[in-house]
Formats: structure tokens, C-alpha cells, sequence
């Protein structure tokens, strides 16, 4: 029961949320490269075997990324606020140079300096014809 006990519902709610499916929790793991997520519907929904069927089909169309193609898709065009996104990245960029001052590789270090170094679009990166 994911509501909480029936005493702390709001007296004119109490007939929706008790009339509320119950619901149904599963988890799905791709392929033996991706960590496995959470699907979730309601007990009694119709097809469902079709439905995680599809989901699984689809999370198998990006190769070594166990997700949903349609969620990845409104993952990539969902507005982050920037304090989130420069908080993220400084934490790979740090990440990255401690890998690589780790590995001992003078060239892997050479290249997350350059990668780090980088700003948007940099001649280093142009694409290659």
C-alpha cells in the first residue's frame, strides 16, 4: 500500500484512493551488459506481457544502454537547470582526470586534458569527412 494508512487521507479523497488500482512492480534487465530498472502498471492491466515485451524490445534498440528508446529520447530534450547540469559535469571531469592520472598512460592523460581543455565545438574535436 503505497498511500499510507487510510487515517491520514483527507476525508473528501478517501473513496478515490481507496478505489485506486492496486499497484504491479517489476523489474527488466535487458541484456547481461545493462543494470536492470523499474517498471511499474496496475494489477489487473490487460496485455501486459505485450507491454514488457515492447519495453524490452526497445530498450534493446541502443546497444550496451538498457533503456527505453521513447524515455531516452525525452531524457535528452528535458530542460535541465544549469546549476544541475555544471554540478554533473564537474564531477565526470573530475572523475575523468583521476582515471587517467591513475591509469600512469602518458597519452590517456594527454587526452583528458584535451578533452577538459575543450570548449563546445574546439578544432581538436572537429568532425572527420
Amino acid at each position: 500500500m503505497r498511500q499510507g494508512p487510510e487515517s491520514k487521507w483527507p476525508e473528501y479523497w478517501k473513496g478515490e484512493i481507496r478505489d485506486y488500482p492496486k499497484p504491479l512492480t517489476t523489474y527488466l534487465k535487458p541484456s547481461s551488459l545493462s543494470l536492470p530498472f523499474r517498471i511499474e502498471t496496475f494489477e489487473g492491466t490487460s496485455n501486459v506481457e505485450l507491454v514488457l515485451e515492447l519495453i524490452l524490445h526497445t530498450s534493446r534498440l541502443l546497444p550496451s544502454y538498457g533503456f527505453p528508446v521513447g524515455l531516452d529520447i525525452v531524457d535528452k530534450f528535458a530542460k535541465v537547470p544549469s546549476w544541475m547540469s555544471r554540478g554533473v559535469k564537474g564531477q565526470h571531469q573530475i572523475v575523468l582526470l583521476k582515471k587517467a592520472l591513475e591509469s600512469g598512460d602518458a597519452a590517456t592523460v594527454a587526452f583528458a586534458k584535451r578533452v577538459l581543455a575543450a570548449k563546445g565545438r574546439d578544432w581538436f574535436f572537429r568532425p572527420t569527412t
